[in-house]
């Protein structure tokens, strides 16, 4: 009876044991998911979402909450350079022409790109400055603009490969670099969150 007492104890204790042991890798494996989908990115809450990644911000000290929409990691584009003053060059315009060459083969990658830009900027929430897209050469009948086109009130930015992702201007014609299209994306990513002030 002493025995069958003794068994009975031993193995309560591994039962209680073992649950310990299983509620703490649940919590464990719970937090590591919960970190994975929400986490803190400059002060701004963000969401991992099947189409990329929402951003919890308030505009205008409004008290309530509104939400953008990226397709890249914020963490990821933190050492993507962009050139102190491209922030003024863009919101000071009331148009802006985002750019491509239409020989240079680019996929509708880098028309995510030019939509990510388009999106915000042309959001009457957000800045409402009209976005539309040119080639900066003669294609049928599209509309050609170029770095000459540039003046107070029309801004133009150019989507291009090059080695390096980057967004840089030169005589106020901003040009968004990237080493692939996808680093594109990521390029404009960038740019969207420094315009917002979530990033520098």
């Amino acid at each position: 009876m002493k025995a069958t007492k003794e068994n009975l104890k031993k193995i309560i204790f591994v039962l209680i044991l073992i649950a310990v042991i299983l509620t703490a890798v649940i919590l464990y494996f719970s937090k590591a998911k919960y970190n994975e989908l929400y986490f803190d990115y400059n002060g701004f809450e963000v969401r991992r979402t099947n189409t990329g990644y929402r951003m919890k911000i308030f505009i205008n000290e409004n008290k309530d909450a509104n939400y953008i929409n990226i397709r890249t990691d914020p963490r990821e584009l933190e050492s993507i350079y962009i050139e102190k003053g491209i922030k003024d060059l863009i919101l000071n315009k009331e148009e802006i022409y985002v750019v491509i060459d239409p020989y240079e083969n680019l996929s509708s990658v880098a028309t995510m790109a030019a939509l990510e830009i388009d999106s915000k900027l042309d959001n009457p929430f957000l800045f409402d400055i009209p976005v539309k897209s040119a080639f900066v050469k003669k294609q049928g009948e599209t509309i050609v603009k170029t770095c000459k086109d540039v003046n107070e009130t029309s801004g133009v930015i150019w989507l291009r490969l090059r080695n390096e992702t980057r967004v840089y201007e030169e005589n106020k014609c901003i040009f968004l670099e990237g080493s692939t299209e996808f680093e594109l994306v990521k390029a404009a990513d960038k740019l969207v969150l420094v315009l917002l002030g979530l990033s520098n």
